[in-house]
């Protein structure tokens, strides 16, 4: 297993406003991967900008790439994704 730091960036022009109606679908999401213990640990910018921080645990950085891409927030093209690698 590989620790992982996802960081969500929001996309130019995309604001607070956009992101808030997918807001609780990408709980339900995100607390269903915790469950799975995928997501790890997960956090929002405190300087309220839009953003997202994840902690995953997965079998490699393509896993974790995939589990990404399937968030709910990511599939609407509103935050793009920084995967790092943790040792």
């Amino acid at each position: 297993m590989v620790k992982v730091l996802a960081i969500g960036h929001p996309q130019t022009g995309i604001k607070w406003e956009h992101i808030y109606p997918y807001v609780g679908e990408q709980a339900r999401h995100v607390w269903e991967q915790y469950e799975t213990d995928q997501v790890r640990e997960f956090y929002l910018r405190a300087d309220h900008q839009p953003g997202v921080v994840l902690v995953l645990e997965c079998g490699d950085v393509t896993e974790a790439e995939r589990l990404v891409a399937a968030i709910p927030i990511s599939e609407a093209d509103l935050l793009d994704f920084e995967v790092i690698p943790l040792r």
